[in-house]
């Protein structure tokens, strides 16, 4: 039996610039995505479309989406600091 959504990648984003919009393309069949920032600071906003990042992930915290299927679908973010990682894992 095969199970959906248990073979990991990684990657990350680079986000060089303070409260700039940055894209990641989610590999079309994602059933799984985990995102955060590297470090403890930070907060991290994100959102599903070009300027609608109306969602927040405090400093610290991951956000973790499951049991879907992404399709065509671009992630949004920035950071309201500057030189910060966002470290990306997706299932698939």
């Amino acid at each position: 039996m095969q199970r959906l959504g248990v073979t990991p990648a990684t990657t990350t984003l680079s986000l060089t610039t303070a409260d700039t919009e940055y894209s990641y393309t989610v590999p079309d069949g994602t059933k799984r995505l985990i995102f955060k920032l590297r470090t403890l600071d930070g907060d991290v906003t994100y959102g599903w479309a070009t300027g609608a990042r109306n969602m927040t992930i405090s400093a610290g915290f991951v956000r973790d989406i499951s049991d879907i299927n992404f399709v065509a679908r671009t992630l949004f973010v920035s950071c309201n600091l500057a030189n910060k990682i966002l470290e990306i894992e997706t299932y698939q």
